[in-house]
């Protein structure tokens, strides 16, 4: 099979312009990564728009496509402006793999499905939970037979990414409307700093401590929702938060399915533009205090939050009290005839 390569679209994945490919050829696109790669690696059995190495990459250089199109179809510069002050991947959604098979965290709008079939990069990024262009929740599963969005793994007798490769269901018919412009609002900034990258600064936030402030409030009210203490609850009536929508314990932002990402992104839209010691004041309305945060979650993974954290109220330390148990239970002497049978057991071990 000679290979040759589809021209790939803007905000394609590097994974989807490789099943594009396959599809183009009338093959599947394991068939297509094997004649590619050989036994080499396996690039469906790992991340391969994040952690593609560049070895593996060069490969794919051809006439009509050169290296830096190939890493514009990755998520390596996402990551880069996201992550370049943290260890961890945070925002870009984890695909659950397990050999061939994913658990989830693959995204589509069923209406984009519908009128060009490509995979895009912004439906990695945790944060696009709606598709900005048809106002509609993306997907992660089929309905009918719940298996996640797993277009690697067509066959050559149904090569379309819109149907399910279990049961055939069509996915682009899975249209859930989405009619709140605040999260709308929040998915464009964000998106915008990915664009401005560095080069952002305003209220001497950079683009790391912004990404760190929403990562952090929305794990935060994950908890909330999962304890509900007295503050908690204030919280979420007053953001308006759908507790049964919580489908699993997950604190992940990354692994949250993008139906309750929804609901936690409410609080974006009230932080987003508050200062630490705003912030600290709407907390305290609540009733929140130090230790209602750093209680919850690991505080040092957070650049921002030394600032707010010092404009909260802290609980006062109570005094420990020592409490001297007094014996209830009277000590009365063994009598003789016990005392000296253990003398004489005595006796015998010196001998």
């Amino acid at each position: 099979m000679k290979l040759w390569f589809v021209e790939p679209y803007d905000d394609e994945l590097l994974s989807s312009w490789l099943i594009r490919t396959a599809i183009a050829q009338g093959c599947q696109p394991l068939t297509l990564t094997h004649k590619i790669w050989g036994r080499s690696w396996r690039p469906w059995t790992s991340d391969l728009d994040l952690n593609i190495d560049s070895e593996y990459l060069e490969i794919l250089l051809s006439n009509n496509i050169s290296q830096e199109q190939l890493l514009l179809l990755t998520l390596k510069n996402e990551n880069k402006i996201i992550n370049s002050r943290s260890p961890q991947v945070r925002w870009i959604t984890k695909l659950g793999i397990r050999s061939l098979d994913r658990t989830g965290g693959l995204r589509f709008c069923p209406v984009c499905l519908n009128q060009q079939a490509f995979l895009k990069k912004s439906w990695r990024l945790a944060w696009n939970v709606c598709c900005p262009q048809h106002r509609c929740l993306l997907q992660t599963i089929c309905i009918d037979c719940s298996l996640p969005f797993s277009p690697h793994k067509l066959s050559y007798n149904r090569l379309d990414i819109r149907y399910c490769v279990r049961c055939g269901h069509d996915l682009s018919s899975q249209i859930s409307l989405i009619s709140s412009n605040e999260i709308f609002n929040v998915q464009r900034k964000l998106n915008s700093y990915i664009t401005v990258g560095d080069r952002y600064s305003d209220n001497d936030l950079s683009v790391n401590n912004v990404f760190d402030r929403c990562h952090f409030f929305l794990r935060f009210l994950n908890h909330a929702c999962a304890i509900q203490t007295l503050s908690d609850i204030r919280l979420i009536n007053d953001l308006n938060i759908e507790v049964s929508k919580k489908n699993r314990s997950s604190e992940n932002v990354e692994t949250m399915s993008p139906e309750w990402l929804f609901e936690l992104m409410k609080i974006m839209s009230v932080i987003q533009d508050k200062s630490s010691i705003e912030l600290a004041l709407y907390f305290k309305e609540f009733g929140y205090t130090k230790q209602s945060f750093t209680s919850r979650v690991i505080m040092n993974r957070y650049s921002f939050n030394k600032d707010f954290l010092e404009h909260l109220p802290s609980l006062p330390r109570k005094k420990k009290q020592l409490i001297k148990k007094k014996f209830t239970h009277t000590v009365e002497p063994l009598p003789k005839e016990q005392v000296l049978e253990k003398w004489n057991q005595l006796l015998m071990k010196l001998k």
